[in-house]
């Protein structure tokens, strides 16, 4: 029996792991009251392990996913209900284009297996490198695997990433997925030289680059949510409603955050890909491709870093309708 102040859903997936526990995903709300900070309703996508005498477990390692938050300065019994079931409706509409939210809804998911950390012997991971094009403009991500065991080498690297890049490819390769030495949205360095040289304060072109993050691409590739730009601006914001404007743009996509008042507690974002940079994507005369429209969020934070995501699922053909 949930406590007061906390909502439960649960619905199991897949079969029995062989200790014959059941795996549940788990939509709780919760009303938070927190020391220093305002309270708050928080709807958490979780997983879990329901045991043979009805005990559950979470699974260790597998991360949660924040679906829903809004303020609340005491507990309404009305409150709790109505938040639930906005979180149900963020949930619905999320799924339509958030792969994390669509795991725990799928039983051949990853979300319902204990992690464990792989070996990097032979491993291989996804790389991220732009395409060569004659206008920059025209450029665009590509991501495609490369073997851990060839990083930082520019021609083994090149070996392997041409093959996906049948017309080139220029700059760093940057990492998506963390291992060792790299965290995700660091770029190999593979281009700086690693002969020690005292001119740099690190002892070489290389370390002097690690130290300084330089060619990384952490904003879209890693978890940072640095590198928007706030376009906010506080008439526009009286005209139309608009409290928070924030935009992303990397060679041919552009990703949009936005805070209105008409959805205080719901952030919203779009994504774009292509276009002329000076045309807005609501003009007639606008020819790119609007990828997606409005999607909600429970805050500025979780948006910006799901825009990122989605962009990557889109590269990647792992969003619904997205060309192979």
């Amino acid at each position: 029996m949930a406590e007061p102040g906390t909502v439960i859903a649960r619905w199991p997936i897949g079969r029995l792991d062989p200790e014959a526990r059941q795996p549940h995903a788990e939509l709780r709300l919760t009303y938070e009251t927190r020391t220093g900070e305002s309270n708050c309703y928080t709807a958490i996508l979780a997983a879990l392990h329901t045991n043979t005498d009805g005990t559950t477990n979470y699974i260790i390692g597998t991360p949660t996913i924040l679906v829903y938050q809004r303020p609340g300065t005491r507990l309404r019994r009305g409150q709790l209900e109505r938040s639930y079931q906005r979180a149900l409706t963020v949930l619905r509409e999320r799924f339509i284009h958030d792969r994390r939210v669509r795991d725990y809804f799928d039983p051949a998911s990853g979300v319902f297996t204990e992690l464990e950390a792989p070996s990097t012997l032979h491993q291989t991971i996804r790389v991220a490198v732009r395409t060569t094009a004659t206008d920059v403009d025209d450029s665009t991500w590509v991501i495609c695997t490369c073997p851990v065991s060839v990083l930082g080498d520019s021609g083994l690297e090149a070996q392997h990433i041409r093959r996906h890049c049948p017309t080139g490819y220029s700059g760093d390769v940057v990492v998506l997925d963390a291992v060792e030495g790299f965290e995700a949205g660091c770029c190999t360095w593979s281009r700086f030289s690693d002969r020690p040289d005292p001119q740099f304060t690190h002892g070489s072109e290389r370390a002097q680059a690690r130290a300084q993050h330089q060619g990384c691409e952490h904003p879209l590739f890693g978890t940072s949510t640095q590198g928007w730009t706030d376009y906010s601006d506080e008439y526009m914001g009286e005209a139309i409603g608009t409290l928070t404007t924030w935009v992303l743009q990397t060679l041919d996509w552009c990703a949009v955050v936005v805070h209105t008042t008409d959805e205080r507690d719901v952030a919203a974002v779009w994504v774009y890909r292509g276009g002329d940079r000076d045309t807005s994507p609501d003009d007639e005369d606008y020819d790119g491709e609007v990828l997606v429209s409005g999607a909600p969020y429970p805050n500025i934070a979780e948006a910006k870093c799901a825009a990122t995501a989605l962009i990557v699922d889109l590269l990647t053909g792992r969003y619904p309708g997205a060309a192979d």
